[in-house]
């Protein structure tokens, strides 16, 4: 009866931690693995990043600016991409 009980109690707090439903944002480090449709531009915004350094000498900031990713759908199941990446210091 006890291991009954225990088993009960097992399965309806597993049913609370399992969501039904979960959300997630793609990777930063890649782009998304879909093709952009024939003719259609998809343009993709990075994220801004600021960077203190501390040196013996005066101290480095550096702002990270964020790189913009152009996707151009071709018509062969295919894509042109331009992307920037910059940093000032």
């Amino acid at each position: 009866m006890r291991k009954r009980l225990l088993l009960i109690a097992l399965y309806v707090l597993e049913g609370f931690m399992l969501p039904a439903e979960v959300l997630a944002l793609r990777p930063f480090v890649t782009t998304d693995a879909d093709v952009v449709e024939t003719n259609l531009v998809e343009i993709e915004l990075g994220v801004f990043g600021l960077h203190t350094q501390r040196h013996p000498g005066a101290d480095e900031i550096t702002l990270d600016i964020p790189g913009i990713r152009f996707n151009y759908g071709l018509p062969w199941d295919s894509e042109i991409v331009l992307e920037t990446v910059g940093e000032l210091s």
